[in-house]
């Protein structure tokens, strides 16, 4: 006896296939906010999700930057797989170059900024003063921050500290004055300090060193210039004696005629010593005559002509090392 029997064996219609995955990539360097979305179809029965991030549905979030896999099974346990990647931006970060001010006051120091990382574009805001630049320029004394912000809203803040120098001084100190009219040897100690060293000094006289030494009397201004460029200056008066100071000396002298209309004659008693001076000098000081005498044990007449010279009070002096002796001049 036999039989016959007929079975059908069916499949579904579609396999089971990931059709699309999406990915929101991580927004700032080690957050945690990356997504991944698969779009899956065909297969038996409702499909379920398995991500390697642990996630069971369709749509994984929550992620860091890396590589996730995932696996889509029909209701048979059919399945299909796939695997995504979350970018992750490297960190926005920020570092500084700063110029400190030049000169005390001057207001001119910079900072410049350097930005790496993160998404362009980039927003600044800086505190204080409001710029909203990379970099700033035409700042005073003082400390600023800012915060840089990319295109995904992640920031980065940093600071820097603007210097400035103390303000350039030059001060006289001591002067030395000239011992005897006419004398070189006279000096004048200044004193310099702030600013950023080294100091370049110039004097009126052409000297370049901080300090003179060995000059006449005189008036002498010196310009100081530090490693800045910022300026400085002061100036140093060196006296000398007036001519007008009397002392008693071994030597006497005669004004013949005094007044006189700048025509007149000199008598001197006696020199006992080499390396006298007769001179004359205007009522501020000035030198306007001088003459070398010798030693000598007589009498000496020396005749002397100031008719260019201006009208007024002069005075007239025998100098020796003993001391001064001084008569007033009037020429009329």
């Amino acid at each position: 006896c036999s039989a016959l029997a007929g079975i059908t064996i069916t499949e579904p219609a579609t396999a089971v296939t990931i059709d699309s995955l999406y990915v929101t990539d991580v927004s700032c360097n080690g957050q945690a906010d990356g997504t991944a979305m698969a779009y899956a179809s065909g297969g038996t029965g409702s499909l379920g999700y398995s991500w390697s991030s642990g996630s069971s549905t369709a749509t994984a979030t929550g992620l860091a930057g890396g590589g996730y896999a995932i696996i889509v099974t029909d209701g048979n346990g059919c399945t299909a797989s796939d695997s995504v990647w979350v970018n992750e931006n490297s960190a926005l970060s920020t570092s500084v170059a700063t110029t400190n001010i030049t000169c005390n006051g001057a207001n001119d120091g910079e900072i410049d900024l350097t930005v790496s990382g993160g998404t362009a574009p980039f927003m600044y805001t800086w505190t204080p003063g409001g710029n909203t630049t990379e970099d700033v320029t035409g700042l005073a004394q003082g400390t600023y921050s800012v915060v840089v912000t990319d295109a995904n809203n992640c920031t980065s803040n940093t600071g820097s500290s603007v210097t400035e120098p103390l303000a350039l001084s030059v001060s006289t100190g001591t002067i030395t004055d000239v011992t005897s009219a006419g004398g070189t040897d006279g000096a004048a100690d200044m004193t310099v300090t702030g600013g950023t060293a080294p100091y370049t000094y110039l004097w009126n006289n052409g000297e370049t060193t901080e300090d003179l030494t060995n000059v006449g009397a005189g008036t002498y201004s010196l310009a100081v210039t530090d490693a800045n460029g910022c300026p400085g200056s002061a100036v140093a008066t060196i006296g000398e004696p007036t001519g007008i100071t009397e002392a008693n000396i071994n030597a006497g002298f005669s004004v013949f005629p005094n007044p006189n209309d700048g025509k007149f004659k000199v008598t001197v008693s006696s020199l006992d010593e080499d390396n006298s001076r007769l001179v004359v000098r205007n009522i501020i000081g000035q030198l306007v005559y001088s003459e070398q005498l010798s030693k000598t044990s007589v009498s000496m007449t020396k005749y002397i002509n100031l008719s260019d010279k201006e009208r007024g009070v002069y005075f007239i002096s025998l100098e020796k090392k003993a001391g001064i002796r001084t008569e007033k001049l009037i020429v009329y």
